[in-house]
This record gives C-alpha cells, structure tokens and sequence, in this order.
C-alpha cells in the first residue's frame, strides 16, 4: 500500500482515513490473490518454499505500527491471504512452506502471525530490538522456522573473517538445534562484502551446522 501512497502517506492515512485503508486494503488483496493463484497453479508443486510479499512491520528499534491497529486493520486482509495460498499450495505439494519477509524489531507480531499459519520468518535481523535469537528460538522454535541472521550491516560488509565465522557459530547454536534454521545473510548481499567473508561464512556453516549440533 505503501508503494501506491508513499510511506509518509500511507502512515498518516492509517490513523486519519481507515475508511480509504480499508478500501486500498481490499484492492491489493483481490489483485495479489488473483496472482498467487495463478502462479501456484502453474509452478505449485515445483515450489518447496513460497515466500509472501515483503510486509516490514519494524524499524531497527520498534514496530512501524502497533499491534491493535496490526489486528484491527492489516491482519484480516494478511490471513486470508496467506490462507488461500497456503490451502493451494499444500494441494500442489503438501511438504511446501509458506515464509514471510519482515525486517526490523517484529518480535510483538511472531504470535499472531503463526496463528495465521505461518510456518517460516524471514529475516531475524540482529541489530534490530527484541531479535535475540536465543529468545526467539525458546518461545517459537517450536512452532516456526527461521531464515537469516547472519547480519549485513556489519558483520559481514565490515567484520573479519574470524567475527564472521563466530556470528556464524552464534546463530546455528542458537536456532538449529531440533531443527528448523535455514542459515544465511539477513538480506540480499550488498557489493561491500567481501567475498572471502562469504566464504567464511560458507565455512563455518560446513563447521558447525551439521546434526547433532555441538558448538
């Protein structure tokens, strides 16, 4: 929504006009179901991980917006959503996962997102508040798989390749054991990594990252 209105915009709009959100809200919901239906009719059962559309929900110290206005306004729209192309994507390949893109501090809206079905979140950015990986993976490691961690604001693009190995190291100790982490950057690698921190990264996943876990 925030693409059609502007960030600033669409903001304002949620608290002055939820009336025209509601709208806008609806629009995009018909459009994307239309699009989700199609694509997983024709590529479903090659599709082990169907990644939702971006919805960052954080900033690096908070949520963009609180958690009633996330249920009252945003919620309903995302559930039936994510439940129609989580119901047809499981008729074209039962074993495949329906994963969410959210940066930011999004730890406050983990719950209800795996009571709309979620099965995996991506990305588990450190730097951001309330990502601790330990403590995500105590109150939903149960529930939900995790994606990412492995940070590229500093670690990466800046640290060496020692640091890199050891937030590597952190990460699989935190969320693999019983499963369910899928190790890697928390976003798309920028040009200022270096590509021998890469492969320390590489490395350490091939040190560390087999079952049973011991690091």
């Amino acid at each position: 929504a925030w693409y059609l209105r502007g960030m600033e915009k669409f903001m304002f709009d949620l608290v002055q006009n939820p009336e025209f959100v509601e709208a806008l809200l609806k629009k995009i919901y018909k459009v994307q179901l239309g699009l989700d239906g199609v694509l997983i009719e024709a590529a479903g059962e090659y599709v082990d991980i169907l990644r939702l559309s971006g919805e960052d929900m954080g900033s690096q110290e908070n949520p963009l917006i609180s958690l009633p206005m996330f249920r009252t306004m945003v919620r309903p729209h995302l559930e039936k959503l994510w439940g129609y192309a989580k119901e047809k994507l499981l008729a074209k390949n039962p074993k495949a996962k329906i994963m969410l893109h959210s940066c930011g501090a999004i730890r406050p809206f983990i719950p209800d997102w795996i009571e709309m079905g979620l099965d995996m979140l991506d990305p588990i950015q450190p730097m951001a508040k309330g990502m601790d990986p330990f403590g995500l993976k105590a109150d939903f490691g149960d529930k939900l798989t995790f994606h990412g961690g492995i940070d590229a604001q500093h670690v990466l693009p800046f640290g060496t390749e020692e640091e890199v190995r050891e937030a590597t190291r952190k990460y699989i100790k935190a969320l693999a054991p019983g499963g369910g982490y899928i190790c890697a950057p928390v976003h798309n690698v920028q040009g200022d990594v270096p590509p021998e921190n890469l492969v320390a990264m590489r490395d350490a996943v091939e040190e560390f990252g087999y079952y049973p876990i011991n690091c």
